[in-house]
């Protein structure tokens, strides 16, 4: 519900505020006054667009603020938490602001930055407006349908558990439709990569030890070289140690404290001899053979061509073996997983159509019902001849049913019957809502209804009946109405007067809460455009009886 409205330099607004009522706010006014503007500027707070045309002459920025109040099981606020807004008790205080500079709006719900998008769905959730401004939910077929769905309390809760599985399902099986096509595009290479790597058979650590082999094969001719001349060096060196051995043995048995030194020089000839011995095995056992580096250089060569493709390592050529194996081995497995899933979501689908169809015969049923209380409605509302109907035809099934639904008006005998969009004018749509609206009673999640000139082209007690269908529907939502008739203003739980005027060549359109006098004034206005005595005591009469009717 609508608690509070502030326009700020909106059009010929400069400062404006409004507390509405919550049952029914009536808006009159002198032709040209600015009631319509008052209503631009609400559109604005439901996600209608914007630019910096509608910002005051002379001003660089207008604002737009609302208080609406919902209440604690309003469907709203649960959409709202989801997307991370913050709504204390309910009550969510919009503003928008419109730059002249960069020809942009902001929006901001409870001081949070809020996109258009959000704003225009809280807009659809909340306010229904009907007359001169675009924003007609009810020309909408999705709107239509759930005006029907609200009407039969249609119970969709079953249908749309199992098309949402469906989808998933759906989701499920084009997944795995589509890794078993990549595996089958991918089987032979594998198979191939997989042929491959098992005949080269790769060993952790086989690379580094081939590189060290193939270097030392390449270097053969050098280090024999260098092994032989060590080995006569060494069998040179042990003859001569040999003589110093006897030498120095003559000297220790004159000077027996020299027999340390005997012992050390004989240990270093054992160790020396020992290792001469080494080089000489060495030598008779290294060979030298073209083949065997071929073989080794191949070998290497493959093995980095290997590592090269599957990853460049040795654990991810392994890797990629282990997986192509596993990949190759699970694809019958995903066969039969796909053949499960495609029974299952046949079986689903099955169960999604029985349920749609279910659906489809409520709303048939509910419709004639509903057609038959709208013509009623719609006669009582000054449209005697108006044949009402609700055409259905079907669609794919989606989350909403089978079912597209069209809401069908004939206003005058003799006329086609067609889509109430093509059909309908401007007080005539706002009769059709009315009507609706009426009939749907409480039964929907729409708190407030708003009406521009809803009196268009009616009077006598057409008028009445009107008034009266207002008032009654104020009784279960709030509603706002501009009207140039009396009969509709006296009914006014709240009543506001727009009127204009011009100070230092600067137009202004201005708001008063009427009450009193003031009322009194102008209802009389309205009834006779003066305010002689007749006219005073006659708006006096109707506001007594008004006031009988609140």
């Amino acid at each position: 519900m609508l608690d509070y409205l502030k326009i700020h330099n909106f059009a010929l607004i400069e400062n404006l505020e409004i507390d509405c009522s919550e049952r029914l706010n009536v808006i009159t006014g002198e032709t040209g006054s600015g009631k319509s503007i008052i209503l631009g500027a609400l559109a604005l707070l439901i996600g209608e667009k914007a630019d910096s045309s509608c910002i005051r002459n002379g001003e660089d920025t207008c604002t737009v603020d609302a208080l609406i109040s919902l209440p604690p099981d309003h469907s709203l606020l649960a959409w709202l938490r989801e997307r991370g807004y913050e709504c204390e008790d309910g009550a969510l205080l919009i503003r928008r602001i419109i730059r002249k500079a960069a020809n942009k709006s902001s929006i901001y719900l409870n001081g949070q930055f809020m996109s258009r998008g959000d704003l225009g769905f809280i807009g659809e959730s909340l306010f229904d407006m009907h007359g001169q401004s675009e924003h007609q939910s009810l020309l909408r077929q999705d709107r239509q349908r759930a005006i029907l769905d609200s009407y039969a309390r249609l119970d969709a809760s079953a249908f749309r558990k199992a098309y949402e599985q469906s989808q998933d399902l759906e989701r499920r099986i084009a997944e795995l439709q589509a890794s078993i096509d990549t595996a089958l595009r991918d089987s032979d290479y594998m198979q191939f990569a997989l042929s491959e790597i098992n005949r080269i058979d790769p060993k952790s650590g086989e690379l580094e030890d081939l590189k060290a082999k193939i270097h030392a094969a390449s270097q053969h001719e050098a280090i024999s070289q260098s092994l032989g001349d060590c080995s006569s060096r060494l069998k040179s060196s042990l003859e001569s140690l040999y003589g110093a051995s006897s030498d120095l043995e003559k000297a220790s048995r004159l000077d027996p404290g020299l027999k340390d030194y005997c012992t050390r020089l004989q240990s270093s000839m054992v160790e020396v001899d020992d290792i001469s011995q080494s080089i000489v095995e060495t030598l008779g056992s290294m060979s030298f053979s073209e083949e065997e580096l071929d073989s080794m250089q191949g070998r290497l060569s493959s093995l980095q061509r290997l590592y090269k493709k599957y990853g460049g390592t040795y654990e991810s050529v392994i890797k990629y073996r282990d997986d192509a194996q596993l990949a190759l081995s699970s694809s019958d497995q995903r066969e039969i997983e796909l053949s499960k899933l495609q029974k299952a979501h046949k079986l689903l689908i099955q169960e999604v159509e029985s349920l749609a169809g279910q659906m489809t015969q409520e709303r048939k049923a509910a419709a004639r019902s509903l057609c038959s209380s709208i013509e009623e409605n719609l006669h009582d509302l000054g449209m005697g001849k108006a044949v009402f109907d609700i055409q259905f035809s079907s669609c794919p099934i989606s989350i909403n049913g089978a079912d597209e639904v069209c809401f069908m008006l004939c206003a005058n005998p003799g006329e086609a019957m067609g889509p109430i969009s093509r059909i309908a004018s401007g007080g005539e749509l706002s009769r059709v809502m009315l009507a609706i609206k009426t009939t749907l009673g409480s039964s929907d999640e729409i708190m407030t209804m708003v009406f521009d000139e809803i009196d268009a082209g009616i009077g006598g007690s057409v008028a009445l009946a009107v008034g009266a269908k207002l008032k009654a529907l104020s009784q279960k939502r709030q509603v706002i109405t501009i009207t140039h008739l009396a009969s509709i203003a006296r009914l006014a739980d709240k009543h506001f007067i727009v009127s204009k005027s011009t100070v230092d060549n600067r137009t202004y359109t201005n708001l008063l809460e009427a009450s009193g006098e003031d009322r009194v004034h102008e209802i009389a206005r309205m009834l006779s455009g003066s305010l002689d005595e007749a006219s005073l005591s006659h708006a006096r009469s109707l506001l007594g009886e008004g006031a009988s009717a609140l």
